[in-house]
C-alpha cells in the first residue's frame, strides 16, 4: 500500500464540499435536536443558583435547562440574496428570521416570554456567519462565494497523519493540522470528511504556555522575558520562519488542549455529479472547563429537503414588520434603538438620531476619564465603611495585583458579576490577585449587607464617602478613578499603578497576565 499523503487527504474533502461555491442557488430544511447531558444541565443549574440566588430555578424559567430541544431549520441562498429560519419547539428564543435582501441584513426574533424585536444592518457578515453555524457540512476548508465567510483549520500542506482509528463506526484516517487545533477524520474506503474536531486552549492557559513560549523564542535564537517581548517577536518574524515557529509551538502545545466542538457527517448523497451532500449531521460541544473534558450537549441534524439551482420564492426574502417592535437600527452610527411605527416622520427619525449620538458622547466621556486614569497612581482608600475587612491602605497590598470592583446593590447588571467576583476571591491564593469591591455611596447598611450574604461575598467591601460637594458622580472614591457607570472595574498592578479597566472579564484577563509576570 502506498503511503498516505495527509495533504491529499485533506485537498479531496474540500474538493468534495467546493461544489457550494459555484451553486446558482441552495436550499435546505432540516430538522434537528439539541440534547443536553445530565452534568451539563446540573452545572447550569448551579451556575445560575450562584447568579440568581433569590430567583426560582426552573426549565420553564430558563430553558437552557430542558434537557431536549427541538427545531425546524429553513437555509437558503442564491447570487445576491440568503435567508435564514430557525423555529425552536423549546427554549427561550423560539423563532429567528433573518435575511439578505440584496441591499440590507434584517432579522425577526421572537422569545417564549412574548417578547420579539427587528434588527437592520447595510452588510450581511453577521448573517453569513449565522448561516454557516448551522450548516455543519462545509467545514473542511474555507469558502468563497459572495458572502465570504473567513476562517478555517488550516493549510492542507500543514496537516500530518496521526494515525487510523474508528469514529463513529467508520473506519478512518485521523489527520491533525501542525498549525492550530483541527483533527480531521476521512473515511479510510470512501474518503469522505465523517469527523471534524476543533480543540481550544483550556482557560487559564497562559501559565502553562509560557515556558513553551520561552524555550521556542531562545531555540529561534531569540530569548525572550516577557509576553509582550515574545508577541513583538513573533510578529518581526518573516513569513517562512513564523510558519516553522507556528508550527513547532502547535506541536508542543497540543497536549493541553481540549476538544471544543467534534463535528460528525453521515449518509451522504450525492445531489448533483460532484455534488456530495451528509444527509444526517451535527456536532457534540464539550464543557469549556468539566474535568475531564466530557461532552455537554448534541446537536442532531437531519435533511428533509434540499433543492440545488432552483429558483427561490422571493417569499423567502421578505418580513413584515409589526408597529410596537423594538428596532435596533445598525444602519446608523452609532446604532439606534426605538420602537418601529409606519409613517415615523423625518423629524421624529432626527430626534433618535441626536439622542443616539448624545448617549454616544456621552460614552466616550466615561472611557476618555477612565483612560487617564490608566498609568496613573491609584489613589488612597476612602475613609468609608469596610465590610469583611478592616480598612485597608495600598502598602497592606503592595506586591498583589488589585482587582477594584464598583457596584452598588441598586445595580441588577452589577449582580450578574458577583459569582464571578466571589471565585476570583476563592482562588486568590492560586492566582496571587486580590478582589476588593467598592460600593456606591449612599445605599443603607443593611441592604448592602443583605445582597452580600445573598451572594455569599465574603472579600472586602468598601462603601464609598459622599463625592465633594458640587461634584456629580457614585462617590469620592468613585470620581478619583473616573468611574461613572457600573458595572466597572480596575486593575491595579503590584506598584499600585492603574493599568486598565473595563468589563470584570477582561480586567481579570489582565490581572492573571500581570499576577503571571508577563
Amino acid at each position: 500500500m502506498p503511503p498516505i499523503d495527509p495533504a491529499e487527504l485533506v485537498r479531496g474533502v474540500r474538493k468534495d464540499e467546493a461544489w457550494i461555491d459555484t451553486a446558482e442557488s441552495f436550499r435546505i430544511r432540516l430538522e434537528g435536536t439539541w440534547t443536553r447531558t445530565t452534568e451539563a444541565i446540573a452545572i447550569s443549574t448551579a451556575d445560575l443558583k450562584r447568579k440568581f440566588p433569590s430567583t426560582e430555578i426552573s426549565e420553564a424559567r430558563f430553558p437552557e435547562l430542558n434537557p431536549q430541544t427541538h427545531e425546524k431549520i429553513d437555509l437558503g441562498f442564491d447570487r445576491r440574496r440568503m435567508h435564514v429560519n430557525i423555529e425552536s419547539q423549546d427554549g427561550g428564543r423560539v423563532m429567528r428570521k433573518s435575511l439578505w435582501d440584496g441591499q440590507l441584513e434584517f432579522t425577526h426574533e421572537k422569545y417564549s416570554s412574548g417578547q420579539e424585536h427587528y434588527s437592520l444592518a447595510k452588510n450581511h457578515e453577521h448573517l453569513a456567519r449565522f448561516f454557516i453555524g448551522n450548516l455543519p457540512c462545509f467545514r473542511a476548508g474555507p469558502h468563497r462565494y459572495w458572502w465570504e465567510p473567513r476562517g478555517g483549520p488550516g493549510r492542507p500542506e500543514d496537516c500530518r497523519l496521526a494515525g487510523r482509528g474508528q469514529f463513529r463506526g467508520h473506519d478512518c484516517w485521523v489527520v491533525e493540522t501542525e498549525i492550530l487545533f483541527w483533527t480531521y477524520y476521512i473515511g479510510v474506503e470512501d474518503r469522505r470528511l465523517h469527523g471534524l474536531t476543533r480543540f481550544v486552549l483550556p482557560r487559564g492557559y497562559e501559565s502553562r504556555s509560557w515556558p513553551i513560549e520561552q524555550r521556542i523564542a531562545s531555540e529561534f535564537g531569540h530569548p525572550v522575558s516577557s509576553k509582550q517581548e515574545y508577541k513583538e517577536w513573533e510578529k518581526s518574524l518573516p513569513k517562512d520562519e513564523k510558519v516553522a515557529m507556528l508550527k513547532r509551538y502547535y506541536v508542543a502545545i497540543r497536549p493541553i488542549v481540549r476538544p471544543q466542538f467534534t463535528h460528525f457527517f453521515d449518509d451522504y448523497q450525492e445531489l448533483a455529479p460532484s455534488c456530495w451532500l451528509p444527509m444526517k449531521m451535527g456536532y457534540d460541544h464539550w464543557g469549556r472547563d468539566s474535568e475531564p473534558a466530557a461532552i455537554s450537549a448534541t446537536r442532531e441534524m437531519r435533511v428533509i429537503s434540499v433543492e440545488l439551482n432552483q429558483p427561490l420564492p422571493d417569499s423567502l426574502f421578505e418580513i413584515s414588520m409589526n408597529e410596537g417592535v423594538r428596532l435596533f437600527d445598525r444602519r446608523y452610527d452609532p446604532p439606534l434603538g426605538y420602537t418601529y411605527r409606519k409613517g415615523i416622520s423625518a423629524e421624529e427619525m432626527d430626534a433618535i438620531i441626536a439622542d443616539a449620538r448624545q448617549k454616544q458622547e456621552e460614552m466616550n466621556a466615561r472611557v476618555s476619564a477612565q483612560n487617564a486614569v490608566v498609568g496613573t497612581i491609584a489613589p488612597s482608600f476612602p475613609p468609608g465603611q469596610w465590610l469583611n475587612s478592616p480598612p485597608l491602605t495600598w502598602p497592606d497590598l503592595r506586591g498583589k495585583v488589585v482587582i477594584l470592583d464598583f457596584w452598588s446593590d441598586r445595580c441588577g447588571p452589577c449582580r450578574s458579576y458577583l459569582p464571578m467576583s466571589v471565585d476570583i476571591h476563592k482562588e486568590r491564593q492560586t492566582t496571587g490577585i486580590v478582589i476588593i469591591g467598592i460600593h456606591t455611596a449612599g445605599s443603607s447598611l443593611e441592604s448592602v449587607q443583605k445582597l452580600m450574604k445573598e451572594f455569599d461575598i465574603t472579600y472586602p467591601v468598601c462603601i464609598d464617602t459622599p463625592p465633594p460637594q458640587g461634584e456629580v458622580s457614585f462617590g469620592k472614591f468613585f470620581g478619583q478613578l473616573g468611574v461613572s457607570a457600573i458595572p466597572n472595574s480596575i486593575v491595579v498592578d503590584q506598584g499600585q499603578k492603574v493599568v486598565a479597566h473595563g468589563d470584570l472579564p477582561s480586567t481579570l484577563a489582565k490581572a492573571r497576565e500581570l499576577a503571571q509576570g508577563n
